[in-house]
């Protein structure tokens, strides 16, 4: 069986595309069709701004901070600790949960990844212990 080609390997990028816009009409529909509760809660909106996005700022330094540094373990702890008045003050603890696993998820992916997040995979060895498409 011939051996597939790098660009055969890599999965769909097309669908995850549309997941993703998807994901961003959904979670922009939501404020504009309840706007008058949002309106009418300014107060909530604010505290969870004020939480939220250091949340969001920690969990984007995750995934892109070197694999054995100490800044994606403080991020991940710095993340945590917000995020305990959030769960507290949230009416939802199915989204909470979310909020958790996803934090939970990208630290335990950034650990098991080797360098940076983007560079993908670990590489794999032959048997021979040769990196691929080299003569051993």
């Amino acid at each position: 069986m011939p051996a597939l080609s790098r660009n055969e390997r890599q999965p769909d990028k097309t669908g995850v595309l549309i997941l993703a816009v998807a994901a961003v009409v959904i979670f922009t529909d939501i404020p504009i069709v309840n706007w008058e509760m949002v309106a009418r809660n300014s107060q909530q909106v604010l505290r969870f701004a004020v939480l939220g996005l250091p949340v969001v700022g920690a969990q984007l330094l995750i995934p892109f901070a070197t694999r054995k540094g100490w800044r994606p373990v403080a991020a991940f702890i710095f993340a945590l600790i917000a995020m305990v008045p959030l769960v507290a003050w949230s009416y939802d603890p199915t989204f909470s949960a979310g909020a958790l696993l996803v934090l939970l998820s990208s630290f335990i992916a950034q650990r098991r990844f080797p360098g940076r997040m983007p560079h993908g995979a670990p590489k794999r060895q032959c048997v021979s212990g040769a990196p691929p498409n080299q003569p051993s």
